[in-house]
C-alpha cells in the first residue's frame, strides 16, 4: 500500500510525512517522546504496575523501596506487571517508575514517579 501511495504522480514528501511513511527522523522523534503512564494498585498482597504497552516490546519496572535508590524490578511484555516482592511488616511508601523498550533497548522517556502505601 505504501509503495502504491509513494508511486502516485501527485505524491509529495510532505504527504508522506503527514501519513507517517516518510523519513526516519519522524519515527525517531516519536520514539524519543514516548513515555509510559504507570498506575499502581495492591492485588493479593503484591503491587500491580500497569501501563499501556503501545507499539513497544513492553516496559521496564524500577522501584525505590524507601532508601532513595531505584532498582530494577522486572520487565513487562504486556500491560500489567506484578511485583512479587514481599510487603514490609511496617507501613512504607514504595515508588515506581518505568521506561519503554523498543528494538531490544530502552526507548523514550522515563515515566513520572508514582507511589503506593504498602504493608503486610
Amino acid at each position: 500500500m505504501v509503495s502504491y501511495i509513494k508511486n502516485h504522480l501527485s505524491y509529495t514528501e510532505t504527504d508522506g510525512e503527514d501519513l507517517g511513511i516518510e523519513g526516519n527522523t519522524i519515527v525517531a522523534k516519536k520514539e524519543a517522546e514516548m513515555k509510559p503512564v504507570l498506575t499502581l494498585q495492591r492485588v493479593g498482597g503484591h503491587v500491580e504496575v500497569s501501563a499501556v504497552k503501545e507499539s513497544t516490546q513492553g516496559f521496564e519496572v524500577w522501584s525505590d523501596r524507601g532508601d532513595g535508590n531505584f532498582v530494577w524490578v522486572g520487565f513487562c511484555s504486556g500491560s500489567k506487571f506484578i511485583d512479587n516482592t514481599a510487603l514490609p511488616a511496617q507501613a512504607a511508601t514504595w515508588k515506581y517508575k518505568g521506561i519503554y523498550h523498543l528494538h531490544d533497548g530502552q526507548a523514550g522517556q522515563w515515566s513520572e514517579v508514582v507511589s503506593v502505601l504498602v504493608s503486610a
